[in-house]
This record gives structure tokens, sequence and C-alpha cells, in this order.
């Protein structure tokens, strides 16, 4: 069980480094202006889906395993509810305001969103390789 949190926040934390900072990269270097946006808009529902799965797989997995404190649940419940605000509302207004000066400020609390679910998997792996050598 503790192999499989481990390899569930080490894949959650490589999905969102790779859709956060290589994907949209590759979009805006490859893709004419006028498929970026609905190349983005499609791709980011998915996203946010797959680790919205997997984040609660493994904050169901934080409750089964014998921890040490209640920071090694907080953390990826924490990063699940992030990732649950950023996909059902935060995404949805950030497709709204393309095009205008509100998708600035949106976009970016959305990648600070990423950022923190990053760090919080990235606890909780931490977390995990700890739990393993002690035990």
């Amino acid at each position: 069980m503790r192999i499989l949190y481990a390899a569930l926040a080490g894949f959650l934390l490589g999905v969102s480094a790779f859709f956060t900072f290589i994907v949209p990269e590759v979009a805006f270097r490859v893709l004419p202006s006028v498929q970026l946006a609905p190349f983005l808009a499609g791709i980011f529902p998915r996203f946010y889906a797959l680790t919205a799965v997997a984040g609660a797989l493994l904050t169901l997995l934080s409750l089964v395993l014998p921890r040490r404190g209640t920071l090694e649940f907080a953390w990826p419940a924490a990063a699940l509810l992030l990732t649950l605000f950023a996909w059902l509302w935060l995404l949805p207004a950030v497709n709204r305001a393309v095009g205008t000066p509100a998708f600035g400020a949106l976009h970016g609390i959305s990648l600070g969103l990423d950022l923190v679910a990053m760090l919080l998997w990235l606890l909780g792996l931490i977390a995990a390789y700890s739990r393993r050598r002690s035990t």
C-alpha cells in the first residue's frame, strides 16, 4: 500500500508538472493562435479529471495507511480540494475570460493553485518515503 501511495503521489506530481509547464509551452510554439484556445480548453478538463481521480485515490490511501500525524492526510486532501476548485469553478471562469483583461489574473490564480497542489503532492511523496524508511 505504501508503494501505491508513493506511486500515486509521484504520478500526480509528474502529470501536474507536465501539464503545467510542458503542454502549454509546446502548444504556444506549435499551434496557430486560432487553434490554441480550443486545444487548451479541451485538454485541461481532462487533466483536472485525471488529477481529481488520482488525488481522491491518494487521499483514500492516506486514510488507510498508518500515519504519524494528521498532516499526512491533510496534504493530499488539501491538494484534492484545490484541484476540484480549479477544475469545477476556476477553469470555466478562465475559459469565459479568454480575450478579456480578467484572463491574466484568473490564469495566474490557476497556475498558483496547480503549483500549491504540486507542493502538497511532493510533501505526500516525502511523507510516504519517510514512512517507508521508518517501518
